[in-house]
C-alpha cells in the first residue's frame, strides 16, 4: 500500500495535482499494448522526510506515497529488497 519515491518529485503537489497523481505498475509501455498488464493506482496521501530541502542538494531526497488500495505483487510488482541489520553501512568500513 505505500510506494517509496524522491521527494523531489513530491514537494510542489497542490491539492489539485494531487487528485490526479497515479501509480502505475507492471508491465506499460506508452505506444504498446502492455498498457493492459499494468495496474493503476490513485494516491491518497504523500509523506517526505521532514529534514528534506530542495536547497540542501537532494539529502534526505525521499517520501512515501500511500496508495488508495493495495498494489497486488505478481511477476512484473514486488517489494523493495532492503539489507539486513548486519548490512556495514557506507562510509564504515
Amino acid at each position: 500500500k505505500w510506494v517509496l519515491t524522491a521527494a523531489h518529485c513530491t514537494a510542489f503537489l497542490n491539492d489539485c495535482k494531487m487528485g490526479k497523481l497515479r501509480v502505475v505498475a507492471g508491465g506499460w509501455h506508452q505506444d504498446s499494448t502492455m498498457k493492459e498488464k499494468s495496474i493503476s493506482r490513485g494516491v491518497r496521501r504523500v509523506l517526505i522526510h521532514p529534514s528534506f530541502n530542495v536547497e540542501s542538494h537532494f539529502n534526505f531526497d525521499f517520501g512515501m506515497l500511500e496508495l488508495d488500495s493495495p498494489m497486488p505483487f505478481d511477476d512484473c510488482i514486488g517489494s523493495v529488497c532492503l539489507p539486513s541489520t548486519d548490512f556495514p553501512r557506507i562510509g564504515t568500513s
